[in-house]
Protein backbone atom coordinates (compact mmCIF):
# COMPACT_ATOMS: atom_id res chain seq x y z
CA UNK A 1 0.00 0.00 0.00
CA UNK A 2 1.44 3.58 -0.84
CA UNK A 3 1.17 6.75 0.59
CA UNK A 4 0.73 9.83 -1.78
CA UNK A 5 -1.00 13.20 -2.62
CA UNK A 6 -2.44 13.45 -5.72
CA UNK A 7 -3.27 17.43 -6.92
CA UNK A 8 -6.52 18.09 -8.45
CA UNK A 9 -6.03 21.58 -9.02
CA UNK A 10 -4.30 24.24 -7.37
CA UNK A 11 -3.56 27.56 -7.89
CA UNK A 12 -5.10 30.42 -9.80
CA UNK A 13 -3.44 28.99 -13.01
CA UNK A 14 -3.84 25.57 -12.49
CA UNK A 15 -5.39 23.39 -15.21
CA UNK A 16 -9.47 21.85 -14.72
CA UNK A 17 -9.45 18.64 -15.94
CA UNK A 18 -12.26 18.46 -18.62
CA UNK A 19 -15.40 16.31 -16.62
CA UNK A 20 -16.12 13.34 -18.15
CA UNK A 21 -19.64 11.55 -18.11
CA UNK A 22 -20.32 8.98 -15.57
CA UNK A 23 -24.27 7.73 -16.03
CA UNK A 24 -27.29 10.08 -16.58
CA UNK A 25 -26.50 13.70 -15.37
CA UNK A 26 -23.21 12.70 -13.11
CA UNK A 27 -19.95 14.35 -14.00
CA UNK A 28 -16.35 13.50 -12.69
CA UNK A 29 -12.79 14.19 -13.37
CA UNK A 30 -10.13 11.27 -12.10
CA UNK A 31 -6.70 11.63 -11.36
CA UNK A 32 -4.06 8.72 -11.26
CA UNK A 33 -1.13 8.27 -9.53
CA UNK A 34 2.02 7.97 -11.96
CA UNK A 35 4.45 4.72 -11.89
CA UNK A 36 7.19 6.92 -11.29
CA UNK A 37 5.54 8.26 -7.85
CA UNK A 38 5.06 5.39 -6.69
CA UNK A 39 8.11 4.18 -6.69
CA UNK A 40 9.54 4.32 -2.82
CA UNK A 41 6.34 5.55 -1.15
CA UNK A 42 5.65 4.33 2.33
CA UNK A 43 3.78 0.89 3.16
CA UNK A 44 -0.01 1.83 4.92
CA UNK A 45 -0.78 -0.25 7.48
CA UNK A 46 -4.40 -0.70 8.08
CA UNK A 47 -6.30 -1.04 5.12
CA UNK A 48 -7.72 1.72 2.72
CA UNK A 49 -8.25 4.91 4.24
CA UNK A 50 -10.93 7.95 2.51
CA UNK A 51 -9.38 10.52 0.45
CA UNK A 52 -8.68 13.37 1.96
CA UNK A 53 -10.25 17.37 0.78
CA UNK A 54 -7.69 19.65 1.36
CA UNK A 55 -9.19 22.99 0.07
CA UNK A 56 -12.25 23.71 -2.43
CA UNK A 57 -11.77 26.84 -3.87
CA UNK A 58 -14.66 29.08 -6.38
CA UNK A 59 -13.13 31.42 -8.86
CA UNK A 60 -12.98 34.34 -9.84
CA UNK A 61 -13.53 35.16 -6.22
CA UNK A 62 -16.23 37.83 -7.59
CA UNK A 63 -18.32 37.00 -9.99
CA UNK A 64 -21.51 38.41 -11.74
CA UNK A 65 -24.04 37.20 -13.91
CA UNK A 66 -21.87 37.92 -17.02
CA UNK A 67 -19.29 35.59 -15.21
CA UNK A 68 -19.14 31.21 -15.27
CA UNK A 69 -17.91 29.59 -11.60
CA UNK A 70 -15.02 27.01 -11.56
CA UNK A 71 -14.58 25.01 -8.48
CA UNK A 72 -11.06 23.74 -8.06
CA UNK A 73 -10.21 21.17 -5.80
CA UNK A 74 -7.12 20.31 -3.94
CA UNK A 75 -7.43 16.79 -2.16
CA UNK A 76 -5.72 12.99 -2.07
CA UNK A 77 -5.92 9.75 -1.35
CA UNK A 78 -3.42 8.25 0.91
CA UNK A 79 -2.92 5.30 -0.46
CA UNK A 80 -2.36 6.97 -4.12
CA UNK A 81 -5.37 5.77 -5.60
CA UNK A 82 -6.91 7.63 -8.28
CA UNK A 83 -9.88 9.65 -7.08
CA UNK A 84 -13.55 10.58 -9.01
CA UNK A 85 -14.66 13.78 -7.70
CA UNK A 86 -18.79 14.92 -8.11
CA UNK A 87 -19.99 17.98 -8.24
CA UNK A 88 -23.44 19.26 -6.74
CA UNK A 89 -24.08 23.26 -7.25
CA UNK A 90 -27.06 24.89 -5.15
CA UNK A 91 -28.39 28.33 -5.05
CA UNK A 92 -29.91 30.03 -2.21
CA UNK A 93 -29.44 26.49 -0.49
CA UNK A 94 -31.79 24.78 -3.48
CA UNK A 95 -30.27 22.16 -5.33
CA UNK A 96 -29.37 23.12 -8.97
CA UNK A 97 -31.16 20.18 -11.30
CA UNK A 98 -28.68 18.69 -13.33
CA UNK A 99 -25.67 21.12 -12.79
CA UNK A 100 -22.70 18.08 -12.11
CA UNK A 101 -20.42 20.01 -13.74
CA UNK A 102 -16.98 21.80 -12.16
CA UNK A 103 -18.03 25.16 -13.77
CA UNK A 104 -21.27 26.80 -13.49
CA UNK A 105 -22.43 29.52 -15.28
CA UNK A 106 -24.39 32.91 -13.72
CA UNK A 107 -26.60 34.28 -16.26
CA UNK A 108 -29.95 32.72 -14.67
CA UNK A 109 -29.36 33.77 -11.44
CA UNK A 110 -29.68 36.99 -9.54
CA UNK A 111 -27.55 39.44 -8.12
CA UNK A 112 -27.02 38.73 -4.40
CA UNK A 113 -28.12 34.95 -4.42
CA UNK A 114 -25.95 32.70 -3.01
CA UNK A 115 -23.59 30.36 -4.67
CA UNK A 116 -22.27 27.10 -3.18
CA UNK A 117 -20.72 23.57 -4.29
CA UNK A 118 -20.62 20.36 -2.83
CA UNK A 119 -18.50 17.63 -3.78
CA UNK A 120 -17.74 14.15 -3.43
CA UNK A 121 -14.65 12.57 -4.05
CA UNK A 122 -14.36 8.72 -4.05
CA UNK A 123 -11.25 6.84 -4.20
CA UNK A 124 -10.60 3.58 -6.59
CA UNK A 125 -11.38 1.56 -3.57
CA UNK A 126 -14.91 2.93 -2.95
CA UNK A 127 -13.97 5.30 0.13
CA UNK A 128 -15.72 8.28 0.04
CA UNK A 129 -15.37 11.84 1.47
CA UNK A 130 -17.33 15.04 0.76
CA UNK A 131 -17.16 18.43 1.59
CA UNK A 132 -18.93 21.75 0.58
CA UNK A 133 -17.45 25.40 -0.56
CA UNK A 134 -17.53 28.83 1.09
CA UNK A 135 -20.61 30.76 -0.22
CA UNK A 136 -19.93 33.07 -2.71
CA UNK A 137 -22.38 35.92 -3.33
CA UNK A 138 -23.16 36.75 -6.74
CA UNK A 139 -22.29 40.16 -7.21
CA UNK A 140 -23.32 43.23 -9.15
CA UNK A 141 -22.97 43.76 -13.02
CA UNK A 142 -21.86 46.92 -14.58
CA UNK A 143 -23.72 48.50 -17.26
CA UNK A 144 -22.24 48.46 -20.68
CA UNK A 145 -22.12 50.04 -23.87
CA UNK A 146 -24.15 48.72 -27.09
CA UNK A 147 -23.28 51.99 -29.33
CA UNK A 148 -18.93 53.04 -29.84
CA UNK A 149 -17.27 56.25 -30.06
CA UNK A 150 -17.41 55.06 -33.60
CA UNK A 151 -20.62 54.82 -34.17
CA UNK A 152 -21.91 58.85 -33.95
CA UNK A 153 -21.28 60.17 -36.98
CA UNK A 154 -24.26 63.15 -36.08
CA UNK A 155 -24.30 64.14 -32.18
CA UNK A 156 -27.63 66.14 -32.05
CA UNK A 157 -30.56 63.71 -31.74
CA UNK A 158 -28.04 60.51 -31.60
CA UNK A 159 -29.26 58.14 -29.10
CA UNK A 160 -27.03 56.61 -26.75
CA UNK A 161 -27.48 52.57 -26.30
CA UNK A 162 -26.71 50.74 -23.33
CA UNK A 163 -27.62 47.83 -21.14
CA UNK A 164 -27.06 46.17 -17.66
CA UNK A 165 -26.64 42.65 -17.12
CA UNK A 166 -29.31 42.86 -14.11
CA UNK A 167 -32.12 44.66 -15.68
CA UNK A 168 -31.20 48.39 -13.96
CA UNK A 169 -32.95 51.35 -14.99
CA UNK A 170 -29.50 53.40 -16.52
CA UNK A 171 -28.89 57.22 -15.41
CA UNK A 172 -26.35 58.90 -18.11
CA UNK A 173 -24.27 61.97 -17.75
CA UNK A 174 -21.08 64.07 -19.40
CA UNK A 175 -17.99 65.27 -18.59
CA UNK A 176 -15.73 67.86 -20.43
CA UNK A 177 -18.46 67.91 -23.22
CA UNK A 178 -17.92 71.01 -25.58
CA UNK A 179 -20.21 74.01 -24.93
CA UNK A 180 -23.98 73.41 -26.07
CA UNK A 181 -24.19 69.63 -25.47
CA UNK A 182 -26.29 67.50 -23.45
CA UNK A 183 -27.34 64.40 -22.85
CA UNK A 184 -31.20 63.65 -21.63
CA UNK A 185 -32.81 61.32 -19.61
CA UNK A 186 -33.34 58.92 -22.00
CA UNK A 187 -30.24 58.51 -23.69
CA UNK A 188 -30.55 61.24 -26.51
CA UNK A 189 -27.44 63.66 -27.30
CA UNK A 190 -28.84 67.41 -27.90
CA UNK A 191 -26.28 69.85 -29.31
CA UNK A 192 -27.29 73.83 -29.32
CA UNK A 193 -24.75 75.64 -31.09
CA UNK A 194 -23.78 79.46 -31.93
CA UNK A 195 -22.32 81.58 -34.71
CA UNK A 196 -19.83 82.98 -32.15
CA UNK A 197 -19.01 79.36 -30.98
CA UNK A 198 -14.99 79.03 -31.03
CA UNK A 199 -15.41 75.13 -31.38
CA UNK A 200 -12.35 72.91 -31.23
CA UNK A 201 -10.68 69.07 -30.32
CA UNK A 202 -12.52 67.90 -27.36
CA UNK A 203 -12.91 64.44 -25.53
CA UNK A 204 -16.30 64.12 -24.16
CA UNK A 205 -16.41 61.74 -21.57
CA UNK A 206 -20.07 59.27 -21.14
CA UNK A 207 -20.52 57.78 -17.81
CA UNK A 208 -23.66 55.43 -17.10
CA UNK A 209 -25.09 54.78 -13.49
CA UNK A 210 -26.87 51.44 -12.47
CA UNK A 211 -27.91 52.74 -9.20
CA UNK A 212 -26.12 49.99 -7.41
CA UNK A 213 -22.45 51.16 -6.99
CA UNK A 214 -21.87 50.29 -10.69
CA UNK A 215 -20.92 52.14 -14.13
CA UNK A 216 -19.66 52.52 -17.55
CA UNK A 217 -17.69 54.85 -19.00
CA UNK A 218 -16.22 55.72 -22.66
CA UNK A 219 -14.59 58.27 -24.17
CA UNK A 220 -15.51 60.00 -27.15
CA UNK A 221 -13.38 62.12 -29.58
CA UNK A 222 -15.68 65.47 -31.05
CA UNK A 223 -14.44 68.45 -33.04
CA UNK A 224 -16.33 71.08 -33.18
CA UNK A 225 -16.24 73.72 -36.09
CA UNK A 226 -16.44 77.11 -35.16
CA UNK A 227 -20.12 78.46 -35.79
CA UNK A 228 -21.08 75.11 -35.86
CA UNK A 229 -24.62 73.29 -34.99
CA UNK A 230 -23.44 69.84 -36.09
CA UNK A 231 -20.69 67.66 -35.42
CA UNK A 232 -18.08 65.67 -37.74
CA UNK A 233 -16.00 62.62 -36.61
Amino acid sequence: MLLLPILLACGEDAAVVTPKAVGPERKHHAVGAGEDDLVGAPEVIGGNRPPIIRAIRLTPGTADRTHSLTAKVDATDPEGMSVDVDYEWSVDGRPQSGKRDATLALQDYDRGSTVQVAIRVTDAGGQVATASSEPLTIANANPRFVAKPSDIKRLDGFRLEADDPDGDTLSFRLEDAPPGVTLDSRGYFHYTGSEDGKGGAFRMKILIDDGHGGEGRMEVPLDISAGSKGKEG
